[in-house]
């Protein structure tokens, strides 16, 4: 288990996070909701310390305190936001270089290179590559091996209705032995994948829910419904 207590972070005079406090279980996929500049990534920059957060912010695994950098304690999957990879290099030399991060060859490769359509595009160049093509590699760095937590930043951007599929489904199989996180804008795939949400607004905090039985709560027929009647909720 994952607890964070009173997480702050301050851009300047600005305050991204404010007295962020989340307890994240195992075996669990927990979607993280809001606006844009409601301080997802940040907070998620914070876990795998990429962002340094302010002196007296607190970061638990299994109630042992210890320094927000998560991929020093636990085996991390990452998909940000956008990917960026040398633009010179081509697929193939990009994926070799990848793989050689990892402490055992990548189990999952193979299928991952087949079912992500890669082996098609292995011999051009990543600056020649679309969107989706990239996102695709992003993925695949993700998970191509087996982590203990995959933290995916907008994992769906830019993939086919195929792919993207595939992607949840994918989620859905490595919960059971995983924690996932993930940030969407999509609220449909909320509803359909995570065991528990959390909704940042204004860097704070504001509803801790099971999706179902927040829809249930508000008497809506679905997640969008169900936000659209909360005056504090900024549309995502």
């Amino acid at each position: 288990m994952i607890k964070i207590e009173n997480l702050n972070k301050i851009y300047k005079k600005h305050q991204v996070l404010k007295n962020i406090y989340l307890e994240l279980e195992n075996q669990n996929i927990i979607a993280l909701l809001g606006p844009n500049g409601s301080g997802k990534t940040t907070l998620i920059k914070c876990l795998l310390g990429l962002v340094i957060p302010e002196k007296h912010s607190k970061l638990f695994l299994n109630n042992q305190l210890i320094e927000f950098n998560l991929p020093k304690y636990l085996n991390i999957g990452y998909v940000p936001q956008t990917p960026h990879f040398p633009s010179n290099l081509k697929v193939n030399d990009l994926i070799e270089y990848l793989v050689s991060f990892e402490k055992d060859f990548p189990i999952y490769l193979d299928d991952l290179l087949k079912d992500l359509n890669i082996n098609s595009f292995l011999n051009k160049k990543v600056g020649e590559l679309s969107g989706g093509m990239k996102q695709k590699i992003n993925l695949l760095q993700c998970f191509m091996s087996p982590r203990d937590i995959y933290i995916l930043d907008e994992p769906t951007a830019s993939l086919d209705p195929y792919h993207s599929f595939y992607l949840k489904k994918l989620i859905k199989t490595i919960k059971e032995h995983a924690m996932i996180l993930f940030t969407t804008h999509i609220l449909s795939e909320v509803e359909e994948l995570a065991d528990q949400m959390f909704i940042l607004i204004d860097g704070e905090i504001r509803f801790k829910e099971n999706p179902k039985d927040f829809i249930f709560s508000k008497n809506a027929q679905n997640l969008e419904e169900a936000l659209s009647n909360i005056k504090e909720y900024i549309k995502i």
